[in-house]
């Protein structure tokens, strides 16, 4: 790849103020899975697996030594580590983008009644994930999903079909608010709060299990198109107060997105465990971010470096732990912000420039 390039570690600013026994512990987590994820694209042309499987090995030799000295690590990563940055047709580093994303907290019930009436859909059994490398060697990685109709593969249903047969399908729980209910899908994860009276209270996680395949249409440009809305100001809250609005509205705009997620029930509802990522491992707050995987591997180590809303530098390691279907190009990355209350109102506000820095092996 033309404008990926190596650059230097005095380039990435204030690196060594980071948390570095923090960072630590979540690069010998995440090892085994850059090895175990080692996938057909950009970055893993420069560097293989078996690189990484050397600076694992390395890495858990001398952890008994380095787990308590940042200076160590420091001498480690120097050593060991080479920053890359995506660069333009001039040699310069492109900036990227960088929104945020949360575990929200809803109100949910097993059964459906007059309250509780937006379906949360497991995997359906009809959904098919077809793997093309098992036809095409040179297409590992991407998958295409559909349905059998007809004797023939056809593309699964859209969201709108989806929610006409909500009946067909299995249905974890049911909420009682649509937006919020859209919404998670979007984060890819969740927590519910059940509020019948034989579980009165009880917390399940929602795990993201797949996507009906078709691709992802932000619901703003419909209403910066159609309803004339200026783009910055439309939020969760927001679109909370326009369908109350606009209640026939409201159906319209969410299927101008035939994307639609499933989910599953995971293990630990404690929020301060984080939800699984793509790459298997618990998301932490503020040093997981979800990147699109043709470009960057999962569990890649990284450094980035933006200002945020309130104008504060956040300059900090993290690691490519999870994917999105917002999420697309070299540049654009999500922020975990995590699973408190506050997690959502801090996520919606980020949009923020954004410059990062890509940890491989020094070969």
């Amino acid at each position: 790849m033309k404008n990926f390039q190596e650059s230097d570690w005095n380039n990435i600013p204030n690196w060594e103020e980071d948390d570095l026994l923090q960072f630590w512990d979540m690069f010998l987590r995440n090892c085994h899975c850059i090895i175990d994820h080692e996938s057909t694209n950009s970055i893993n042309n420069y560097v293989k697996s078996t690189e990484w499987k050397k600076i694992c090995s390395i890495a858990n030799s001398c952890n008994a030594e380095l787990s308590n000295s940042s200076n160590k690590i420091k001498k480690f990563l120097k050593k060991y580590l080479q920053p890359w940055v995506f660069a333009d047709m001039a040699g310069n580093q492109t900036i990227g983008l960088l929104t945020g994303y949360y575990e929200p907290l809803l109100r949910g019930s097993r059964y459906k009644h007059d309250s509780y009436k937006w379906p949360i859909i497991g995997i359906p059994d009809d959904l098919l994930n077809i793997d093309l490398s098992s036809i095409y060697p040179e297409l590992k990685g991407k998958i295409i999903r559909g349905r059998i109709s007809e004797g023939k593969v056809v593309p699964y249903y859209s969201r709108s079909e989806i929610i006409l047969k909500e009946e067909y399908f299995p249905v974890i729980a049911w909420t009682d608010d649509l937006i919020d209910n859209y919404f998670l899908g979007i984060q890819g994860s969740g927590r519910l709060v059940l509020m019948d009276e034989d579980n009165l209270g009880e917390i399940i996680r929602l795990s993201f299990a797949g996507h009906n395949g078709h691709q992802y249409i932000s619901i703003s440009d419909w209403l910066v198109k159609e309803e004339a809305l200026e783009r910055d100001k439309i939020s969760v809250s927001f679109l909370k107060n326009w369908a109350e609005q606009n209640p026939e509205k409201i159906t319209k705009l969410l299927n101008t997105n035939p994307s639609f997620v499933f989910f599953s029930e995971g293990n630990n509802p404690k929020s301060e465990i984080g939800p699984r990522g793509a790459c298997g491992i618990e998301l932490k707050a503020m040093r997981s971010v979800a990147v699109d995987s043709t470009f960057i591997p999962l569990c890649m180590p990284m450094f980035i470096s933006f200002n945020l809303p309130d104008y504060s530098l956040f300059q900090h390691f993290v690691f490519a732990q999870d994917t999105g279907s917002a999420i697309r190009g070299p540049g654009r990355l999500d922020l975990f912000i995590g699973s408190s209350l506050d997690s959502g109102l801090i996520a919606g506000k980020l949009k923020q420039i954004c410059k990062m820095w890509i940890l491989l092996p020094k070969v």
